[in-house]
Formats: structure tokens, C-alpha cells, sequence
């Protein structure tokens, strides 16, 4: 019978956690597709625009970062490191990043991948001189499940969670006719 190699096994288990963890983002996105919904997300967009700086990424493929916004029905002016507007057809996307938001996230993340790897790491130990194999997978569990949270609440903390509003609207043919 073949025998495992347990440091081995910890490593690949230490290995594809951290690679599932730091290739996790968080973000949320909406797209809004017409001017009827782009009317009903206005205040919302405002309230955040009020909290904080947003990026604003252009049909051209132009990105303005770090920028107050001014959010109107028909077009988005912004303030700061760059000023501009743009009519609402020409605008791709609107950006804001959410630090708190972001910990919360990193901290669930951890506890979901720490958790498991580590209740496989006490399940494969070698070692019962001072715990049997339920007590080492509870300990490794409890210990991964803290310091993956905790590794995902400080991730968390400097990514940010994006909240990311994605416009797909048509022009408006301006002369009150349907597209």
C-alpha cells in the first residue's frame, strides 16, 4: 500500500489555499441597461459619489481615476486630479472602492479557506502524543479558520471591494423617437 507523503500534502494544501484565496476578489456589479434604470439608480450613485472617490472608465476605453463625481440624469461631470464631463452614452462604467466593505469580505474568505485546510491538516497529522485526530482537526481548524480570517480581513483592508455600476445604454436619438 502506498504511503502518504504528509509534508508533501501540506504543502500542495497550504499552496492551493493561498492561491484560491489571493486570486478571490470581491466586487459587486450592476449593469444598467436602459435610462429608466439609470434614472432609478441616480441618488443611489450620488450617495455614494458623496462617500468617496470613483473611477470613470470612457467608451473609449479611457479611464479617469480617482475623481468626485457629479452625477446627473444625462451626463457625469467630475472633479479633482482630472476635471471633464461626459454625456451619459458616452460613459462605460463608474467605479467605487470600499475598504470596510473589503475587510468583511476577506474576513469571510479566510474563515471559508482556512477552515477546511486546516481541519485536512490536523485530519492528515502523524502526531497524537498529546491530541487524537478529532482534537488535532478541531485545533487546526479553529487555528486556520483565525489566521485566514485574519490574512483576508487585512487582504481585504488595502484591495477594497469594487462596487461597480456597468452602463450599457443606447444612444439617445435625441429627437424623441424609439431606437
Amino acid at each position: 500500500m502506498p504511503t502518504l507523503d504528509r509534508g508533501r500534502t501540506t504543502r500542495a494544501l497550504l499552496g492551493a489555499s493561498a492561491l484560491t484565496f489571493l486570486t478571490l476578489g470581491c466586487s459587486s456589479t450592476r449593469t444598467i441597461a436602459t435610462r429608466e434604470d439609470w434614472a432609478a439608480e441616480v441618488d443611489e450613485i450620488r450617495s455614494e459619489a458623496s462617500e468617496r472617490p470613483a473611477d470613470v472608465t470612457l467608451r473609449t476605453g479611457h479611464t479617469i481615476h480617482d475623481v468626485d463625481l457629479d452625477v446627473a440624469v444625462e451626463e457625469v461631470r467630475w472633479t479633482g486630479p482630472a476635471e471633464g464631463a461626459s454625456p451619459l452614452e458616452n460613459v462605460q462604467g463608474l467605479r467605487f472602492q470600499h475598504y470596510g466593505r473589503g475587510a468583511v469580505d476577506g474576513l469571510g474568505w479566510g474563515v471559508l479557506v482556512g477552515l477546511p485546510v486546516g481541519l485536512l491538516l490536523g485530519a492528515t497529522s502523524d502526531d497524537d502524543f498529546l491530541f487524537d485526530r478529532d482534537a488535532q482537526m478541531l485545533i487546526g481548524g479553529a487555528a486556520f479558520a483565525v489566521i485566514g480570517g485574519a490574512a483576508g480581513a487585512l487582504t481585504g483592508s488595502i484591495l477594497g471591494h469594487d462596487e461597480v455600476y456597468r452602463l450599457q445604454l443606447d444612444p439617445d436619438p435625441g429627437d424623441g423617437s424609439e431606437p
